[in-house]
């Protein structure tokens, strides 16, 4: 992708990808320059050439313009290939700059930040941040004037166009600079000053404002002489071009120079200096000066928790608004004003008004501030909020004053802006984010304060970022933090700061003694919000403690008793945060501190956790309904995703109450809901832990029945999902044996269905299929459909493991057949994709690939995991057999990925083994390996047996194709013991193929022609290895396929017989 880069502000500069550009005549630049600043219409022929050429016939006009055009796309020659966008488009009538091209032209983007000022809503200009900051691009843009030493000497017309060019630009500009130069001035900032108001005179030398400017600026950086003498060149510049002299203002301030007087024009400021730099919220800076610079804004409350930061966001705001206020900006604490009545006189302190009786100094301050355009800043309001009607009365007084309030709690007011804060960015441990992140750059700065040697490492990052998670990005707490790692590693830290909040939270403690005492300890902080709180707001933000990871409004009202206006106004004093419609949270750190408080009433605590548990057990429980498989229609199966994955941690609580309470009948309403919500959402390790805690704190004394059985084989599927087999039968086999002596036949078919998979998995075909036959026989006894579709399910991927393709088929088709549309969603995928499998089996790839990118779809739309997986590598695999590699892909990255974010080991052996096959068929084979070594690990760390054949019959074509005879020996003999001793067929038959070939190389033509005659002859062969199988007959000439007179098992065994006995040529390591 080429891009065109065109430099019209100053010296005429061209260039393609950086590389400059250079035209053989000025007329082709000239076109060049035209066109593109004239991009909004095509231009006709003839016109252009009376532009460039307007002396010349018509004719030759053209010609010329012909030529100029030819010389002009040879020199710019490239386009943005991607999407086809020549930087031309030219047509026998007309010529345009083409707009949608690759380019970047200094005069569209300085138009544009003019239009953006002008556009943007404003009290002035020169009291807009966000606008000064567009005046700053501009100027920068502007080099120097328009196509500045660019002339054509014979065009007229094309240099009157060129002027009114060059005259707009440079209007706008010195307005710029003027505005520049007047914001630099008020801010103290001489030498930014001088610099925008030199230019003002170099491109306007008449100019007297400027001169004035300048000597200002000279005399207060105490440059005497350097201000006289501007005086001197300025009176000298209007004599010579206007032959005037200076006006009486400019003469004044000469005077006043001269004599020595003070003429220092910096706007005022009384804010405090800041004792530490400040860092990061670049986003709520921006955000803020959008709201001061709008017309319509008066009052901004800069609003959070304690601890979150307001104090020094709002300094900072008030800093970079130095320069924008006419008058200044100013600073007022509220801390230690006790009474609304007593607001204005520490307002008038902030402004350094004398004091005198209460009456007179409001009328002071008023007739004060009414002139006054001025940014007051006002900290600590949130104990005085009942004066807010004062804050209205001053602005009513003072039309040009505008309010910068921090609170922990809103004014309320009608003029009221509230801008919300929370805490810093903070990432995950990745080293990118981290680098970029906020909360992180705070911990660093205040931990190189106490300790100088301190630096981000790889050693510390991921605790770093784990301290910045758990304190959700507080600034004070990530301070008080950061302060321990002269004693501590950031690893403890992060340990002690996990630990602690959960209670005492003492490590957020500040050593420092120039600390205000409330921000001298995160409790400190918390406690002086709790003093201002009323007895009932105290009660009710206590009582939602018990929620965690967040709250319903639903949920608050039952188990809290809160009513609308009790979480208004908690929201109000930032004490409760929006998150969501109807949803409300609480800073972890907050709510500790307040769950404390409410177990200082044990009763009320226990009565409160009860409430809770009961609560969300009942909403388990109907949600649960909506996720079990034969219930479940889609799209209540994705809302009780969504339900539950809100609630969560207030879900995952209940159960433990239960539990502890021995409360059975609550364990069953939560146990299912948690269950599927787990299996649905692939996170197989955190449902595993949740159950196995249950389990481990179940009550001695409690009932060891049924509820208790069902914990047992439910976290046995997730033993299964993560690939510990025989951990997950013996559970299953367990639970099924009590399930049979309670006659409890439903969970007996959901244990068998699930031992079936465990069987399966570890290659015992036969035992896994009597399971199933079983399961199903149950169900229809029982008419569970939901049992009796998933037993058909198993029968047919355990038959099209063996090879019983035709059988494997009619079980799939008769579950298809029984599967409820919009309910068994998850075994009707399952069911789809086996079938898709047989059907590639067969051959049909065109087919299997209609079927497999239906499962993608549907799977997609599920919200993917660990079915998307499977239909991506199924996906990926019959784009393989199709030839397209390419495609096929990045269906097994996905899957790959998929598979190691949910934890599925025996997923990722599958997806791992198929990018290899992908990597040997493109004999690049040290990759291949690579991925096949990795899928062994993997198969022989579950005791997948399936995989570990697959990955040993890979590794086997890998030796052999590099020439390592005797390793390929060892791996075909493992793989072939192994799927033999499983009767895994299809499998066993492709490793005889690879046998077939492998006995080619080492010259055994007979047993080559019999390992063919098998594998062509067998019925469960794949419809690929046949076709390969031929393709090798043919290339040995061997005689055509006849009766097979040997059993697959004798030819197994005497193959195996002859592996072993044979000394392959080539190398082994």
């Amino acid at each position: 992708m080429s891009q065109l880069s065109i430099a019209l502000l100053g010296h005429f500069q061209v260039s393609v990808d950086d590389q400059p550009v250079s035209f053989p005549t000025d007329k082709a630049g000239a076109l060049l320059a035209y066109l593109a600043v004239e991009k909004e219409r095509a231009h006709r022929r003839d016109a252009l050439a009376g532009l460039l050429w307007p002396d010349q016939p018509q004719d030759n006009a053209r010609q010329s313009l012909r030529q100029a055009l030819s010389h002009l796309r040879q020199a710019i020659a490239g386009s943005d290939k991607e999407n086809g966008q020549p930087f031309l488009l030219v047509t026998r009538q007309t010529i345009q700059f083409n707009a949608a091209s690759e380019h970047c032209l200094d005069v569209a983007a300085f138009q544009s930040l003019v239009e953006a000022c002008r556009n943007h809503q404003h009290r002035r200009l020169g009291g807009c941040l966000p606008c000064l900051r567009r005046l700053r691009e501009m100027a920068d843009l502007y080099r120097s004037h328009f196509l500045d030493q660019f002339f054509l000497s014979d065009s007229a017309v094309f240099e009157e166009w060129a002027v009114l060019q060059r005259e707009w630009l440079r209007r706008e500009v010195v307005e710029a600079l003027i505005v520049l130069t007047n914001y630099h001035e008020r801010r103290g900032e001489h030498e930014a000053a001088r610099r925008y108001a030199q230019r003002q005179v170099t491109f306007e030398p008449w100019r007297e404002e400027a001169h004035r400017q300048l000597m200002r600026i000279f005399a207060a950086g105490g440059q005497r002489s350097a201000a006289l003498a501007q005086y001197e060149t300025c009176r000298q510049t209007l004599a010579a071009e206007l032959n005037v002299e200076p006006v009486a203002e400019t003469q004044a301030l000469y005077a006043a120079i001269r004599e020595e007087r003070p003429v220092e024009a910096a706007a005022r400021t009384t804010l405090p200096r800041a004792a530490t730099p400040f860092v990061g919220r670049a986003r709520e800076l921006d955000e803020i000066a959008e709201m001061l610079a709008n017309e319509g804004c008066r009052l901004v409350t800069i609003f959070g928790p304690g601890g979150i930061g307001k104090t020094r966001l709002a300094l900072q705001v008030g800093e970079d608004q130095v320069g924008v206020f006419r008058d200044g900006v100013a600073f007022a604490s509220l801390l230690n004003v006790t009474s609304p009545a007593h607001i204005f006189p520490a307002i008038a302190d902030g402004l350094q008004i004398s004091s005198g009786d209460a009456q007179s100094l409001d009328q002071r301050l008023f007739n004060y501030l009414k002139e006054k355009e001025l940014l007051l800043v006002l900290d600590n309001f949130e104990h005085l909020v009942d004066g807010g009607p004062l804050l209205a009365d001053l602005l009513h007084q003072a039309p040009d004053l505008v309010l910068l309030v921090a609170s922990r709690e809103k004014l309320n007011l009608r003029e009221e802006w509230v801008y919300e804060v929370e805490g810093l960015t903070r990432s995950s441990a990745n080293a990118i984010e981290i680098e970029a992140c906020d909360a992180a750059d705070l911990f660093e700065q205040c931990a190189c304060r106490v300790d100088r040697t301190f630096a981000l490492s790889e050693q510390n990052r991921a605790a770093m970022a784990r301290i910045c998670q758990l304190v959700e990005g507080m600034p004070l707490a990530i301070e008080l933090a950061a302060a321990w790692v002269t004693v501590h590693t950031c690893q403890q830290i992060a340990r002690e700061l996990a630990r602690e909040i959960e209670g005492s939270l003492e490590i957020l403690t500040s050593r420092m003694r120039d600390a205000p005492p409330r921000h001298r300890n995160i409790r400190a902080t918390f406690e002086h919000s709790w003093q201002l709180l009323d007895r009932e707001e105290r009660g009710l933000l206590s009582r939602l403690s018990i929620f965690r990871g967040g709250f319903g409004s639903e949920a608050a009202a039952k188990v809290a008793g809160a009513t609308p206006e009790g979480l208004l106004a908690l929201l109000d004093k930032a004490l409760i945060r929006r998150g969501g419609p109807n949803r409300y949270d609480i800073h972890e750190m907050l709510r500790q501190y307040a769950i404390e408080k409410l177990r200082q009433d044990p009763q009320t605590y226990e009565m409160v956790r009860l409430a809770s548990a009961r609560h969300f057990a009942a909403f388990l429980e109907t949600q649960g309904r909506c996720l079990q498989d034969g219930e479940a229609v889609e799209g209540a199966w994705k809302q009780a995703l969504m339900e539950i994955g809100r609630d969560l941690e207030n879900s995952r609580q209940a159960l433990f109450v239960a539990v502890s309470q021995g409360d059975v009948e609550m364990v069953e309403q939560c146990l299912e809901g948690l269950h599927h919500f787990h299996v649905a959402r692939c996170r197989f390790r955190e449902g595993y832990d949740i159950l196995a805690q249950a389990i481990d704190v179940w009550p001695v004394d409690a009932e060891r029945g049924t509820t208790f059985a069902r914990l047992i084989a439910r976290r046995a599927i997730f033993d299964l999902r993560l690939g510990r087999y025989q951990q997950a039968q013996a559970a299953l086999e367990d639970s099924l044996a009590t399930f049979q002596r309670l006659g409890n036949v439903e969970e007996e078919v959901s244990c068998l269905v699930y031992l079936a998979d465990v069987l399966r998995k570890q290659g015992q075909y036969a035992p896994a299929e009597q399971i199933a036959q079983r399961c199903l026989a149950l169900s229809r006894r029982i008419d569970d459909a939901w049992g009796e579709v998933r037993s058909l399910y198993w029968l047919g991927l355990i038959n099209a493991r063996r090879g019983e393709i035709e059988r494997a088929k009619a079980f799939y088709e008769e579950g298809l057949s029984l599967s409820r549309p919009g309910h068994h969603i998850r075994v009707t995928l399952s069911l789809l994709s086996g079938l898709g499998d047989v059907i590639c089996h067969q051959g049909d790839y065109a087919e299997a690939r209609a079927v497999f990118e239906k499962c993608v779809t549907l799977s997609r739309d599920l919200e993917g995991g660990f079915t998307l997986a499977v239909a991506l590598n199924n996906l990926g695999t019959v784009l393989h057999l199709l030839e397209k590699y390419e495609e096929a892909r990045p269906y097994y990255e996905e899957s790959l990925k998929i598979c190691r974010e949910i934890g599925d080991l025996n997923g990722q052996a599958v997806a791992l083994s198929n990018l290899g096959e992908i990597a040997f068929t493109l004999k690049a084979y040290q990759d291949a390996r690579s991925f096949y070594r990795a899928a062994l690990s993997i198969g022989r760390k579950t005791r997948d047996r399936r995989a570990i054949i697959i990955s040993l019959n890979n590794l086997g074509e890998i030796a052999c194709a590099l020439g390592d005879y005797p390793r390929a020996q060892s791996c075909y003999a493992e793989a072939l013991r192994t799927a033999a001793d499983i009767q895994a067929l299809p499998m066993l038959l492709n490793i005889l193929f690879n046998l077939a070939r492998f006995f080619t190389e080492q010259g055994e033509a007979e047993r080559t022609s019999l390992l063919l005659d098998v594998v062509q002859a067998h019925p469960a062969s794949e419809r690929a290895i046949q076709q390969k199988a031929q393709e090798l007959r043919s290339k040995m000439n061997f005689a055509p396929l006849g009766d097979v007179a040997r059993s697959l098992d004798d030819v197994i065994a005497e193959t195996l017989a002859e592996i072993e006995s044979i000394r392959p040529a080539g190398r082994s390591g």
